[in-house]
């Protein structure tokens, strides 16, 4: 018997047919189904099509047979690759960061004004950073102890209000330092034209950044704890993962 034959009559038995059901469905003899099953004869590319639509299933599948599962090592090893590849993605944010920063406070030395960059990379760049890892650790902790949480309407409905509120905090920042950097600018085109004895106050107010360097500078281990938490949320909520393992 070939191994087409093999995957043919493996299909049929599946599906509950006997060799005549599947030559009813397909306008040929019981012989012609017989044949292919026992290797004498194989299906040509337009029969082995019809075949796949007949037993609900695809060529290569009749050709080559079901692939293997992978094994339980392989899911975990692939599964770690891709959470160790966030985590180096949320290092790397937080070096460049963190390198930035202190380079824009170098700046600040000379011009008296902060860069707004440095004020985005607080209060968005780094958050984001403390999400990511967050959720990556805490998918590979809930993963290792096989927890699930019950498919609920309700954990989809928390999990989008959640991802709603921090794609709405960084979206506001990133106004707020838009807003910064042309009231900025609109002060420096100002100050073109003063005279001497003329002088000029810039001030700039944002609700967001009051809250937001509040809790940094004062209980920067809250921010950071905050953030990651909401991270940790998302991985526990997150609509479309199986904790299911494989046998």
């Amino acid at each position: 018997m070939s191994r087409i034959g093999k995957n043919i009559k493996k299909a049929r038995a599946e599906k509950g047919y006997t060799q005549e059901q599947l030559a009813q469905k397909l306008s040929v003899t019981r012989n012609t189904i017989s044949n292919y099953e026992t290797g004498h004869s194989n299906p040509d590319i337009e029969m082995l099509q019809m075949l796949a639509e007949a037993l609900e299933t695809d060529p290569n599948t009749l050709i080559y047979g079901e692939k293997k599962n992978q094994s339980v090592d392989q899911i975990w090893r692939k599964e770690i690759l891709k959470r160790i590849a966030w985590l180096v993605i949320a290092g790397l944010i937080m070096m460049v960061s963190s390198y930035l920063i202190k380079y824009g406070n170098e700046i600040a030395k000379d011009t008296f004004m902060v860069p707004v960059w440095v004020y985005w990379l607080i209060l968005a760049a780094c958050p984001l950073a403390f999400i990511i890892i967050g959720t990556q650790l805490m998918a590979l902790a809930w993963r290792a102890c096989g927890k699930t949480i019950a498919d609920q309407q309700w954990t989809k409905v928390v999990f989008w209000i959640l991802t709603a509120a921090i794609i709405l905090w960084i979206a506001a920042v990133t106004v707020d330092c838009i807003r910064y950097e042309y009231a900025r600018w609109l002060y420096k085109e100002a100050a073109k034209n003063l005279s001497e004895d003329e002088s000029l106050m810039f001030s700039f107010t944002s609700r967001i950044w009051g809250i937001g360097f509040h809790i940094y500078g004062f209980y920067k281990w809250l921010w950071v704890l905050g953030w990651g938490a909401c991270g940790m949320a998302l991985a526990i909520l997150w609509p479309e993962k199986k904790q299911q393992t494989p046998s």
